[in-house]
């Protein structure tokens, strides 16, 4: 499988002017063809989904921090990416629950940091779900109805340094299906399709690459207060909306680049 992402990368290239299109997609993401593979038959621990959902408000408080915006280490710089929830904002960003660097790890939301390199991820775009579905890496059932949206990896990099490990799910696309490091190119698992429609502004649903239901996907959810302890885990869950056909802003998520000045 990862030989099999990787000649889809390269075949994919061109594509990659398209997904900076879409914010959820930084303009300095690294290309494909640089990327570095984790091992091929590593073993890969799921993690557990420690708390219950609590459904996410369109306008929310936000949390008695300090102001911050979310910015890589120094020396992660340009190249990396912070990515967030709508619903709590630029405050509080993707990390590797304490820096752990190893499959299985919990990917949760922590305080904005430019000097925490568990903060700190690289975007691999991989092409469109309808290229993807073409190699078997994703589904056709998912390209039915997100053949052009456009898909990347979230690649764990602190200060910068590539590490072979992505933001993905171990056991694949389910309700409650914890977010943990896994090792990239494997499979869909770490790929995340932007849902181009029901972007709203620069935020947008991420549906995991292994999801093969093409009209009710599992997207990344944050699903619960980043500040309570434990720190809840992020899980994929079913794209909720209210009835005006809005996404529930804790499945909606932007990112930005670079340092903090």
């Amino acid at each position: 499988m990862a030989s099999r992402l990787s000649r889809a990368a390269g075949a994919l290239a061109g594509a990659i002017a398209g997904i900076t299109a879409l914010s959820l997609v930084p303009a300095g993401a690294a290309t494909a063809s640089s990327r570095q593979a984790g091992p091929a038959g590593s073993t890969r621990q799921a993690g557990t989904a420690g708390s219950t959902r609590q459904a996410g408000r369109r306008t929310p408080a936000r949390p008695s921090q300090p102001a911050a915006r979310p910015g890589a280490s120094v020396p992660c710089g340009a190249f990396c990416a912070s990515y967030f929830t709508e619903k709590y904002g630029p405050e509080f960003v993707l990390n590797d629950f304490r820096g752990r660097q190893a499959t299985g790890t919990r990917v949760t939301l922590r305080y904005a940091s430019n000097s925490d390199p568990a903060e700190d991820w690289s975007i691999w775009p991989t092409g469109t779900v309808r290229q993807l579905a073409a190699f078997g890496i994703v589904s056709r059932a998912l390209a039915l109805h997100y053949g052009a949206d456009q898909a990347f990896e979230a690649e764990f990099a602190p200060y910068g340094t590539p590490t072979g490990l992505c933001a993905g799910l171990a056991g694949g696309a389910a309700s409650g299906e914890s977010v943990t490091l896994q090792w990239c190119g494997q499979s869909g698992k770490t790929v995340w399709v932007t849902d181009a429609a029901d972007q709203a502004g620069n935020y947008a649903p991420l549906i995991n690459g292994s999801d093969r239901n093409f009209s009710d996907p599992q997207v990344l959810t944050e699903p619960g207060w980043p500040t309570r302890w434990p720190r809840p885990q992020l899980i994929s869950d079913r794209l909720q909306k209210f009835a005006d056909g809005t996404v529930y802003d804790d499945q909606m998520w932007d990112n930005t680049t670079g340092v903090l000045p």
